[in-house]
């Protein structure tokens, strides 16, 4: 069975000089979604088409080399994945980094524990 019950803090800055201020909102998600995709994302909200956008978030990870984990971020409404995501500092306290281009202004989805599902533990 999965559980898919918490979203992170975000912390969003786009590059053309936006800049998001609200508080973090913690909640369940409605719908669950893929099992690779992990039980962690966040989700942000992108204003408006840019070349890159500059994500920060707050997190405690416990893991060993977070840096070395794979990110995913998905566009919600087409489902296509930003293929270009350029780290600036990743440690177990906070995610730094710069993604693009975003070519459609809405919701994107920050998977940052994705793994691979194996069907002998299921």
């Amino acid at each position: 069975m999965n559980y898919y019950l918490s979203l992170l803090p975000i912390f969003l800055w786009i590059i053309n000089g936006s800049f998001n201020t609200e508080k973090s909102v913690f909640t369940v998600a409605p719908i669950p979604w893929e099992e690779p995709f992990g039980n962690h994302r966040a989700v942000l909200q992108v204003d408006k088409a840019t070349d890159a956008v500059k994500m920060n978030i707050d997190w405690r990870r416990h893991d060993r080399d977070p840096e070395k984990r794979k990110f995913i971020i998905i566009e919600a409404t087409s489902g296509d994945t930003v293929s270009n995501i350029h780290r600036l500092k990743i440690s177990n306290e906070n995610c730094s980094l710069v993604f693009g281009p975003v070519r459609n202004p809405g919701t994107y989805y920050f998977y940052y524990l994705p793994y691979i599902v194996q069907e002998q533990y299921g």
